[in-house]
C-alpha cells in the first residue's frame, strides 16, 4: 500500500528530479529530455486530475508502473494551485455563476445540481483516502465562502 511521508509529494507520487543542464535553460520546459522507459501508464501534467487518476490506477492495479510528467518545475502550479482557485471544493449551493437566469423570475439549477452531485462523490473518494491512510485529517479543512 501506498503511504505519505516527507519524501513524497502531496499527491502521494513521487517526483523524480531531472539532472541540472546548465547549458539548458533555467525552466521547466527547457530540462533534457527523460530517458525511455517502459511503463504502464503515463500521466501528463501534474495537477490534480492527473494525481487523482494516477491515486485511483496505482489502488487498482498496485502492480503498475506509473509516470507522471510536468513541464514546471514543481507539482501543481497551474490550475490546480491554490492561489488559482483550486483545491477548494464547490458544492454549487451559493455560486451565482452555475444557476443562470432563463427569463424574468426564472432560475436555471441543472448545472448546480449537477456540481453538486459531483461535490459530494468527491467527498466520498477523500473519506475513502482517509480510512486508507492515504490523506491526512488536515487535507480536508471547511471554511466559510462567500458569494
Amino acid at each position: 500500500s501506498m503511504k505519505l511521508n516527507k519524501a513524497m509529494s502531496s499527491t502521494g507520487l513521487t517526483a523524480t528530479k531531472s539532472k541540472k543542464n546548465h547549458k539548458s535553460g533555467c525552466c521547466g520546459f527547457c530540462k533534457p529530455k527523460p530517458p525511455i522507459e517502459e511503463v504502464d501508464c503515463v500521466l501528463i501534467g501534474g495537477g490534480i486530475m492527473s494525481a487523482t487518476v494516477g491515486l485511483m490506477l496505482k489502488d487498482l492495479e498496485p502492480t503498475w508502473k506509473i509516470n507522471m510528467y510536468e513541464r514546471l518545475g514543481s507539482l501543481a502550479e497551474e490550475s490546480s494551485n491554490g492561489w488559482n482557485n483550486a483545491g477548494t471544493g464547490h458544492s454549487a449551493l451559493c455560486e451565482p455563476n452555475y444557476t443562470p437566469s432563463s427569463g424574468p423570475g426564472e432560475v436555471e439549477i441543472a448545472k448546480a445540481v449537477t456540481v453538486n452531485e459531483q461535490w459530494q462523490l468527491s467527498r466520498q473518494y477523500w473519506a475513502y483516502l482517509k480510512e486508507q491512510g492515504l490523506i491526512s485529517d488536515e487535507f480536508i479543512s471547511v471554511t466559510p465562502h462567500m458569494t
